[in-house]
């Protein structure tokens, strides 16, 4: 049974043999769809987006994985880091159906920069990459500008 394919379907019977002989061959009443072996999902679908930016706050936003590897997506995981520091912190987890975070507690015009990761019951993706972001004083009426 060694060239059975992931995504085939096969008829299969069971034969059940002791001492005496065996039985007669009794097949299983519909076929059986063989799955690939589950694998880590791919990244979330970028690019990460920067909304509601204000003085302290920005909600970044991402979409799911295109591929759960398998097996379905749990949930997803924020870090970011500040520049130019090379360590990440995490900010968050989410479920599955959450797609969007308000990162809050930040510094006013520090650059950051966020990554997502998607997990399975096999473990995490690699990760999605924002672009920077410097989060600025509220201006007048707006909330705040981006830069990148």
């Amino acid at each position: 049974m060694k060239d059975l394919k992931p995504g085939k379907k096969y008829n299969f019977a069971v034969v059940a043999e002791n001492k005496i002989g065996q039985s007669e061959p009794q097949e299983i009443s519909k076929p059986v769809e063989l799955k690939k072996k589950a694998t880590k999902p791919a990244p979330p679908e970028g690019p990460i987006v920067f909304s509601d930016i204000k003085k302290t706050s920005v909600v970044i936003t991402w979409k799911p994985s295109p591929d759960d590897g398998g097996a379905k997506v749990t949930g997803y995981y924020v870090e970011m880091r500040e520049a130019p520091k090379s360590t990440w912190s995490r900010c968050t987890s989410t479920t599955a159906d959450i797609t969007s975070y308000c990162v809050q507690r930040l510094k006013e015009r520090q650059e950051y920069f966020f990554r997502v990761f998607a997990e399975n019951k096999v473990g995490r993706s690699d990760a999605l990459v924002s672009d920077g972001v410097t989060i600025k004083s509220d201006i007048g009426k707006w909330a705040g500008v981006l830069e990148t």
